[in-house]
Parts: structure tokens; sequence; C-alpha cells
């Protein structure tokens, strides 16, 4: 049994081959556009990533400074307080010992003159 081949169909067939392969070069094309346009992608989003990264380390150093920072303030407040505690007791101690001078109860004064010593202090 022979088949007959129609030219016709042949040819319809072979334009259809054609079409079907301009058509995969395209998209084999698209494919690799988009493959380099994804690498690219890829590329800078790790470019960004490490900028960001080096940005974060560099706001850590920032704040782990100013953590010393506050840490060394926060000493020296306390030694000022403990220096103003120190210099209040100080001055308190002057003042009665001025006062003990002033009134001298072992010369016994008289009220006028304690009075005026009173209103010098």
């Amino acid at each position: 049994m022979t088949v007959l081949i129609d030219k016709k169909e042949v040819l319809e067939l072979a334009g259809y081959l054609r079409s079907m392969a301009t058509r995969l070069r395209n998209l084999q094309q698209i494919s690799e556009q988009s493959s380099k346009h994804i690498d690219f992608l890829i590329q800078e989003v790790d470019s960004k990533k490490q900028g960001l990264r080096t940005g974060l380390d560099e706001i850590k150093k920032h704040v782990s400074g100013l953590k010393d920072e506050v840490v060394a303030v926060q000493k020296d407040i306390l030694v000022m307080i403990e220096e103003l505690k120190t210099s209040v007791k100080a001055q308190e101690l002057e003042r009665f010992n001025k006062r003990m001078d002033a009134w001298a109860p072992e010369n016994l004064v008289t009220r006028r003159e304690a009075e005026r010593l009173i209103r010098e202090l």
C-alpha cells in the first residue's frame, strides 16, 4: 500500500515548522534576555544588601559608642553627686563652727549682741 503525499500538505507542514522554529528562537531570545536581567537584578540586590550591611554595622558602632559615652556620663554624674554630698557636709560643719564661734557660749553675750551677730551671718 502506497500512501500518496500531497505537496500542498508538505508545504503547509514546512511553513508551520518554520513558524514554530521562529517562535522558539524568539522565546529563546526572550528567555536569555530575562535570564540576563534576572542576573543583573540579583547583582544589584546583593550590592544593595552589602551596602545596607555596611550601614548597619556603622550604626551599630555608633550606638555602641553612644552607650559607652552614656555610661561614662553616668559615672561622672555619680562622682559629682558623691562630691556634692561631701561638700554639703563640709559646708554644714563650717556653718556650725561659725555659729559656735559667734555664739561663744563660754562668754555669755547679751541678747543685743547675739541678735547683731545673727544678722551678720
